[in-house]
């Protein structure tokens, strides 16, 4: 019985998922890939770690609340609060489903730290420059650590057309970050606009069960029969707001240049899902598979990689070479290997 209502539950996150495109993409088309933005673009990472996604063909993306910036997310979280307050708060007859507004404004109720651990938001993040020192130091660990190069355009089609039953947006995202305030507020009120859209011609989203925030339970037997299809709705719509938070950084992190590979994971990830120890906690990761390595062999999916400041390069390269014909098994781009010119020392 409870595999069969799991089953009708996916089959209406699928539905609404597919249904609130149409409100979304528009806005994802002003800040994902296009035709002539910068490739590749670089992973940086530690040796160990470079060496697990030649071996495994997977990239790990990590969990919103587990990243470095201990303000990520938090910044659109409260930007969206606001603006749902300002919406809320003016006379309106569509105004949003009580239970909507009240999950978008949750840093005003002051469970933000709860609602972004809750959220099923991954992101793997690269950087338009090869050869950074400040990613250096932040992502060697204080040692010899690689930039692998991705090609953007062929990262972006490796994730076109992966089972919906595994996520609740399409595709992963990959998406330039934001950095100036002007920015911020303009994608905040085009996302607003675009929740109050699809409530507004969206019939599912009329029922009482959501505009009444006092009501626990379902009062027909109709209403009781459609509760699975309305909690997936909302999910979904929530989910799709959910999916932009990580595009938001404070403008003091521009010089990183930062695009970031935006997950929404489901239970349906369990089996990929990685956990790490990182300071006073367990990280949570789920593995991305890099396994479509025969897709449109004339662009390589990993063009270049450079080596890190430090250490013995000449060695590394020699290594490197070794390890990409044993394991990868697919063409790189040409002189795919590079060392770094930064003059930096670990100690």
């Amino acid at each position: 019985m409870m595999k069969h209502a799991h089953s009708i539950m996916l089959a209406h996150l699928k539905q609404y998922t597919d249904a609130l495109q149409r409100y979304f993409d528009p806005i994802w088309d002003q800040i994902r890939l296009k035709e002539g933005s910068p490739t590749p673009l670089y992973h940086y990472t530690t040796g160990e770690n470079f060496i697990k996604i030649i071996e495994s063909r997977e990239l790990w993306a990590t969990h919103v609340r587990c990243l470095n910036d201990k303000q990520e997310c938090l910044l659109y979280y409260n930007l969206i609060a606001q603006k749902v307050k300002e919406r809320t708060s003016q006379p309106n007859p569509e105004r949003l489903p009580a239970r909507i507004a009240q999950s978008l404004s949750a840093p005003l109720a002051g469970l933000l730290g709860d609602y972004i651990d809750q959220s099923s938001v991954f992101v793997a993040c690269f950087s338009t420059l090869h050869d950074d020192l400040s990613q250096w130091r932040a992502y060697s660990n204080g040692e010899v650590g690689y930039a692998i190069g991705f090609n953007a355009e062929k990262l972006t089609k490796l994730f076109s057309g992966r089972s919906s039953a595994c996520r609740l947006i399409p595709d992963p995202k990959l998406s330039r970050v934001l950095y100036e305030p002007a920015e911020h507020e303009s994608l905040v009120n085009q996302i607003v606009d675009a929740v109050e859209a699809c409530v507004k011609n969206e019939s599912i989203f009329e029922s009482d069960l959501l505009h009444d925030p006092d009501r626990a339970l379902p009062k027909s037997e109709e209403e009781a029969e459609r509760g699975p299809e309305i909690g997936a709705a909302a999910a979904s719509l929530l989910s799709a707001v959910a999916a932009f938070a990580p595009c938001l950084k404070d403008r003091s992190f521009r010089a990183e240049q930062e695009w970031r590979l935006i997950y929404i994971a489901t239970e349906g990830d369990g089996e990929r899902m990685h956990f790490t120890q990182r300071g006073g906690f367990l990280s949570r990761h789920v593995a991305l598979p890099l396994d479509n390595v025969a897709l449109d062999r004339m662009k390589p999916l990993i063009e270049k990689i450079v080596i890190g400041p430090g250490g013995e390069p000449a060695v590394s390269r020699g290594r490197i070479e070794e390890l990409l014909r044993a394991k990868w098994h697919a063409l790189l781009g040409q002189d795919p290997i590079e060392t770094s010119r930064i003059p930096l020392r670990f100690v």
